[in-house]
């Protein structure tokens, strides 16, 4: 399920990024389960001339949230050249059922170290 969330995310958010240098993206989605309030997805980013870095936040919304308290961020930075977007870092930290997880990676020659 993390996975797939974050596959979701991820292509969202590079999505709305992609169009331009210097454009800031700040997106917000609220996703419904039967018509009640399930969750809500925020996705900041910004390419610049050389650089880029983006923020995806999902969360337990509403009824949901109230029952099941959980949340997914993801952070990452790279450098923007010629149209390519290329990491040197990326996180992630996950909250559910009282447990958290943070992942860290650091990319070197596009690879993760």
């Amino acid at each position: 399920m993390k996975r797939s969330v974050f596959a979701v995310a991820a292509t969202v958010w590079a999505a709305f990024v992609a169009p331009g240098h210097g454009q800031v993206v700040r997106s917000v989605f609220d996703f419904y389960l039967g018509g009640i309030k399930g969750a809500e997805l925020v996705l900041d980013g910004v390419v610049g001339e050389d650089a880029y870095s983006g923020i995806s936040r999902l969360r337990t919304a509403g009824v949901v949230g109230f029952f099941y308290d959980a949340s997914f961020e993801a952070r990452a930075e790279g450098s923007a050249e010629t149209g390519q977007l290329r990491p040197s870092r990326f996180v992630v930290h996950t909250r559910s059922r009282g447990e958290s997880q943070k992942v860290e990676m650091d990319y070197t020659a596009e690879a993760p170290a």
